[in-house]
């Protein structure tokens, strides 16, 4: 863990309390704060046993997700994150919209759309439409987000720069939600 490191949440070593194998809260492995859900019909499914032993928390992307409330305190004037997840859809070989993290209660917040664009809701007031480009359909991935008005907002996929602009101004507003765009719609 790094000093600056605000919250991590790894399934592996977060205390994660479930109840009928749904995920009410996700624990920081340093117990600083955590990822929320009070509504069993938002929540999403503990999975054991399968990766490796590996605890997993699946997300259906049909509306369930976790609350992580407002954190802007914590990053008052630049982020850095970094997601590993993978994404699929076993109906129909692909997840062609998904919000893996978002911080605008914005419906069109959304990593990646049909037509291989995103409509990016994460540390901003306001969405940045077809941004980023190339987002995966399917896999295991390595996401990192860097965001400040001095540094601009960078999107990186597996090491690799898939979105970049200096027109950027940073939010640390916003309630921070795991798995959906739209929690307040939601709640």
């Amino acid at each position: 863990a790094l000093s600056s490191n605000v919250l991590w949440l790894d399934s592996e070593f977060s205390a994660i309390g479930s109840s009928a194998g749904k995920v009410s809260r996700w624990n920081d492995v340093l117990q600083r704060g955590s990822a929320t859900q009070g509504d069993p019909t938002y929540r999403p499914t503990l999975i054991t046993g399968d990766a490796g032993d590996k605890p997993e928390i699946n997300f259906n992307g049909g509306g369930e997700f976790l609350n992580i409330g407002s954190i802007g305190g914590s990053i008052p004037n630049a982020a850095t994150l970094v997601i590993c997840a993978s994404i699929s859809d076993q109906n129909s070989g692909g997840d062609t919209t998904y919000s893996l993290v978002s911080s605008l209660a914005n419906i069109s917040s959304r990593w990646r759309a049909g037509d291989n664009r995103g409509d990016w809701g994460l540390f901003t007031n306001t969405i940045i439409s077809n941004f980023p480009t190339g987002m995966p359909v399917n896999g295991t991935l390595v996401a990192s987000v860097r965001a400040s008005d001095e540094f601009g907002l960078e999107v990186r996929l597996n090491g690799v720069q898939i979105g970049y602009t200096s027109s950027y101004t940073f939010s640390n507003s916003g309630n921070l939600v795991i798995g959906v765009s739209d929690s307040i719609s939601r709640s």
